[in-house]
């Protein structure tokens, strides 16, 4: 291996190693990752990728499963937990990656059940992509999963009224003055945050709340998907949650506002 070959690699497993290292600052880390993820195919055509892999994805599932969940969209932490569930649906279908594809996968059912909108949505690409590709062998945590997704379809007629008749525009004096459990339990979509600056600033700051990945309405949309997926690998193990999926999907579809959310959405969108 030439010398032209290790150097990049080197610069990348320090990267690796700030991501890892915890008195690093938050912005450091994100540049970190934001080097690592502009760099990837780079990386991914070296020959020292196989043990790159390796210890990437251990940082990588340490940072996914010891961070915090993050609500406000423009956080660093949510950042850097962004890149990296990006880096890892990016990572090649080869060998190597086949030993941590279990580990993955119990990860990413994680985080769909805890993490954000954004999250949760590139989780579900990995979650896809991986069964396509490995077709790995049945475990409960998929019928736990099926299981979850059930429940949400179950509950989603009772959220109607907030869906609808919520407003999408959050206005406080200061960030701190903001009750994030509160908001994230009638969030389906993003909402946005206008912060009052002091009176001589006389600006605003404005920041994006992202709702819980299981209230979403966005991930609502792709479940479906996954359900049939798990569907075509495990039919034997799964066919009686797959049964009662389906008549859940057809409720949902043929949900309907009533006529008083029908004008609130309209004036909503309108003022």
């Amino acid at each position: 291996m030439s010398s032209t070959d290790t150097i990049p690699v080197n610069t990348f497993r320090n990267y690796l190693n700030i991501l890892n290292d915890s008195s690093a600052k938050e912005e450091i880390k994100l540049k970190a990752t934001q080097e690592l993820s502009e760099h990837f195919e780079m990386i991914m055509q070296s020959p020292a990728y196989p043990s790159f892999l390796e210890n990437a994805l251990k940082i990588f599932m340490r940072i996914l499963q010891e961070g915090e969940p993050q609500f406000i969209q423009e956080n660093t932490m949510q950042h850097i937990r962004k890149l990296i569930l990006e880096m890892i649906h990016r990572l090649p279908i080869t060998e190597s990656l086949r030993q941590h594809v279990k580990a993955i996968i119990t990860m990413m059912l994680k985080i769909l059940r805890t993490d954000n909108e954004e999250n949760v949505l590139v989780s579900l690409r990995i979650i896809i992509e991986l069964h396509k590709h490995f077709r790995p062998s049945f475990n409960p945590e998929i019928q736990l999963f099926l299981g979850f997704v059930k429940d949400i379809y179950t509950t989603l007629p009772n959220h109607l009224t907030s869906i609808f008749e919520t407003s999408s525009e959050i206005w406080i004096n200061d960030l701190k003055d903001l009750n994030i459990e509160v908001l994230l339990s009638e969030a389906y979509s993003v909402k946005t945050i206008h912060v009052e600056k002091p009176l001589e600033s006389n600006t605003q700051q404005i920041y994006n709340l992202l709702p819980r990945g299981i209230l979403s309405l966005k991930v609502l949309q792709e479940l479906p998907i996954i359900v049939v997926l798990m569907y075509q690998i495990y039919k034997n193990a799964v066919h009686q949650e797959v049964s009662e999926f389906i008549p859940l999907i057809l409720t949902t579809i043929n949900l309907q506002p009533t006529i008083t959310q029908r004008i609130y959405s309209i004036n909503r969108k309108t003022f």
